[in-house]
């Protein structure tokens, strides 16, 4: 299970974080996922930055605020094959 950070700055029920801690625990032990209020703290943004073992970027994605099931199918897509 990848750890993962989900702060403040969106909005999400709370099936949605039981849906993005699912996807998290798809993913490699050793990735951290942190969740954030966008760039700058623009207002209406989220986003989810992906990390490898010593703080190497995976990849970083924005979504707007309201789309925290894209985020969730964005982890989703992320896990390795064949795991």
């Amino acid at each position: 299970m990848a750890h993962i950070t989900i702060g403040l700055g969106f909005l999400r029920k709370p099936d949605q974080e039981k849906e993005l801690r699912k996807a998290a625990a798809a993913l490699p032990d050793d990735w951290t996922i942190e969740m954030s209020g966008g760039p700058g703290g623009s207002l209406g943004i989220f986003d989810v930055v992906v990390k490898k073992p010593g703080g190497t970027e995976i990849v970083r994605k924005s979504f707007v605020t309201d789309n925290v099931d894209d985020a969730i199918r964005f982890l989703q897509g992320l896990k390795p094959k064949g795991s």
